[in-house]
């Protein structure tokens, strides 16, 4: 039947209109109205309360703004159009600054700056300077890793409103504003209805949700092998060296007599193509026993895989790691703890079998494990022996980072004597039996991409791991430590256990976007305060020559000149220049924080 009832819509400084039209919508982007005012004198008021009467019913839209006005000619003559926004449009020009939930070393939540979903929800609201609000249905488990230097309080907001599978909604019967959980919420009303729908809005699911960790660090212990600079600057074995004085014996027969000078060493100097001179004797000092590098060939716990390069076994992972793979870190997945309750990294260290310079008697070789940087004192003189040493990366072994270490480093070993030639020779030293222990990520040999925890949680019918949606969480940081007695592994620690608790709590929060949520939409002849909610999506009030009619609509969205709610907040993030920039910075982060030196 047609409309036959009449409403009324005032706003300050608007005398007569001829129609009027409000869509009520959720979200951080305001929610629009359209009104048709005949040709007055003066201009309305730019801010005020918009009032909607009907019969004894009265609904007041607060704070609302005149953001455009646009005069058009018709048949009728002229006309105003008046378009409104509400207090949302402010939300664009608030910022709010902040850091929260980083994580220390040990992957604990720093207790200071701790902060729970609910708690930044109620902060990104106060910095939109908003009063009345509720956020006690975001759920609080999770800890999301918040840095927000001048950031806009809107997006952060409906960020974390996003992952946690809630949304923003305005309660115009309180003049505040609600978190809501998606899909939940109360049916439409049974007022006087001309039209009313019903139906099912199933969700577009995929069969699985992913959540992809950050990247799982190791943290093992690394055979080192003794390596020097060639003549053609290529780093290479000692036995193979060009200048190696007997290259058939261990450590190419650097370990007999002088070793500490290398005087047998030729000191002719040789000039390359490039017009630079080498000294093989100078390359010896400064190279050999001082300069090492990972090497896996024939080591304890080590393998060749299926393309027969050498590899290290390493827990959890399911094929030979090579060098390769491996993305080298300047610390430990370990902490400490200072006096002042500060957690810290360890950093990285180099141990294994040496002879330290201060050490008498024969085969005086520190125990396996002695660190090099914290060797026992000599009780006599006191003298430091501490060592030191540098990792960088080489230009022309770019799959290998050479360790250079302070001193020479090696070992004593039983006299061996004989003659090579014509040439008499003892040998007592050989290079040291070290391994490198750091943290370290593994590169999938497929992707290259560092390997990263993945949690599946099925939310559609299907089983195609493939068909998912993928949700990145980088402050969840799962580690793998392996445990030794002197050089044998004895185990193997992870926090993998609370990763998944971790994953699972973010995957059923984001689970809850794909609900299928019966619909419903209704024709209300007048108009009727409705408040929206987790179901109930839109709410439509409009006034014209026909009469006044209110439309609801529940598990659907109703406006076709409204993107849904979908499409604004990718209008939001498209705008966000600073989301990007923060995306840039922390792509820059996690590239670099594993591609530089170590210094110790």
């Amino acid at each position: 039947m047609p409309l036959s009832n009449h409403g009324e819509a005032s706003y300050p400084g608007i005398v007569a209109y001829e129609s009027f039209e409000f869509c009520d919508c959720s979200g951080t982007q305001p929610s629009v109205g359209r009104m048709t005012v005949f040709p007055q004198y003066g201009f309305p008021a730019r801010d005020g309360d918009l009032v909607l009467t009907y019969n004894d019913q009265t609904i007041t839209l607060k704070d609302f703004h005149i953001d455009s006005v646009r005069y058009e000619v018709g048949g009728g003559g002229r006309i105003v159009e008046v378009r409104f926004l509400d207090s949302r449009w402010k939300w664009a020009h608030r910022s709010i600054s902040g850091r929260y939930n980083f994580r220390l070393p040990d992957n604990r939540v720093q207790p200071v700056h701790e902060k729970t979903p609910q708690e930044l929800a109620a902060l990104c609201f106060t910095a939109l300077r908003e009063t009345v609000f509720d956020v006690s249905a975001l759920p609080n488990e999770n800890r999301f890793e918040i840095d927000w230097d001048h950031a806009s309080p809107a997006q952060e907001l409906d960020r974390i409103c996003h992952e946690l599978g809630c949304r923003i909604v305005p309660v115009r019967s309180l003049g505040g504003w609600k978190i809501v959980v998606t899909g939940e919420g109360d049916d439409l009303p049974d007022y006087p209805a001309e039209d009313v729908g019903e139906g099912i809005d199933p969700q577009e699911i995929p069969d699985y949700i992913k959540i992809v960790t950050a990247p799982i660090r190791y943290q093992m212990k690394l055979p080192l092998g003794a390596v020097g600079k060639d003549v053609d600057r290529v780093w290479k074995r000692l036995s193979e060296l060009s200048y190696a004085p007997f290259p058939s014996l261990p450590s190419g027969g650097f370990g007999a007599n002088d070793w500490r000078e290398f005087r047998q060493i030729d000191s002719q100097a040789i000039s390359l193509s490039d017009g630079s001179i080498v000294n093989p004797q100078g390359l010896a000092r400064d190279t050999v026993f001082r300069c090492y590098r990972i090497e896996f060939e024939n080591q304890p716990g080590c393998a060749v895989n299926s393309q027969g390069e050498w590899g290290m076994v390493v827990p959890t992972w399911s094929s030979v790691v090579t060098r390769r793979q491996m993305m080298l870190a300047n610390s430990l997945v370990e902490t400490w703890t200072d006096s002042a309750g500060t957690s810290h990294q360890r950093p990285a260290y180099i141990c294994g079998v040496f002879s330290g310079e201060l050490t008498e008697g024969p085969l005086a070789n520190h125990a396996d494990g002695t660190r090099i940087e914290s060797q026992t004192v000599d009780a006599t003189t006191m003298a430091d022996q501490r060592m030191s040493f540098s990792l960088g990366l080489d230009p022309v072994d770019t799959d290998r980072s050479i360790m250079t270490l302070s001193p020479k480093m090696v070992r004593q070993i039983p006299p061996l004597t004989g003659v090579i030639g014509l040439v008499p020779f003892v040998l007592e030293w050989q290079e040291a039996d070290l391994q490198f222990v750091s943290a370290f990520q593994i590169r999938n040999p497929d992707t290259w991409q560092p390997q990263r925890y993945e949690y599946l949680l099925q939310v559609g019918e299907g089983t195609d791991e493939s068909f998912t949606q993928t949700v990145m969480r980088d402050d969840i940081r799962p580690a793998v430590i392996v445990d030794y007695q002197g050089r044998i592994p004895t185990g193997y620690r992870t926090n993998f256990h609370e990763v998944q608790t971790q994953c699972r709590s973010a995957a059923q929060a984001l689970a809850r976007r794909y609900a299928t949520v019966t619909s419903q939409q209704r024709t209300y002849i007048g108009l009727y305060p409705i408040d929206l909610d987790g179901a109930i999506c839109q709410v439509t009030y409009s006034i014209n020559r026909q009469g006044a009619s209110t439309i609801a609509s529940r598990g659907t969205e109703h406006s076709w000149y409204t993107p849904d709610h979908e499409q604004r907040r990718q209008q939001i993030a498209r705008e966000g220049i600073a989301d990007k920039l923060n995306a840039v910075k922390n792509e820059i982060t996690r590239r670099t924080a594993f591609s530089g030196s170590i210094n110790t």
